[in-house]
């Protein structure tokens, strides 16, 4: 079996949680909203790789974060070969600024209360749980 290690950001400011709607071009839930997210490679911390997806993703840098919590892993059988480790993160964000790359082609800030009305990723609320957000 394959198993692949993820993160997973939700980042919030002022009251609203940051989610991205995939771009079509992805291979991943394209046309859905999700937080931040990226595959952990190679010996780099989870930690590392969520300031660094954040970044790559947003435009926020680190030093506009705080990590607020770290959530309880949790893991996902996406194909029958395949098993994903998701380590969730929390983070608050100094600014709402945020600039989009190529993966993603809208952005919204909502209360958590508005999540149910996105066509979200699979699985979103395992997050919240995680962080315990639900």
């Amino acid at each position: 079996m394959k198993h692949l290690r993820t993160v997973t950001c939700l980042i919030r400011c002022r009251g609203r949680i940051l989610i991205l709607k995939r771009a079509p071009t992805v291979h991943v839930n394209p046309y859905l909203w999700s937080p931040v997210t990226g595959r952990v490679r190679g010996r780099l911390s989870p930690e590392r790789q969520a300031y660094g997806e954040i970044r790559e993703e947003t435009g926020i840098e680190r030093r506009k974060l705080r990590l607020v919590s770290r959530g309880k892993k949790y893991t996902l059988q996406i194909k029958p070969s395949v098993e994903v480790s998701v380590q969730p993160f929390l983070f608050e964000s100094k600014t709402k600024r945020v600039h989009l790359n190529w993966e993603n082609t809208a952005y919204r800030w909502v209360r958590a209360a508005h999540l149910p009305r996105f066509r979200l990723i699979p699985k979103f609320d395992l997050t919240l749980e995680a962080l315990e957000l639900l």
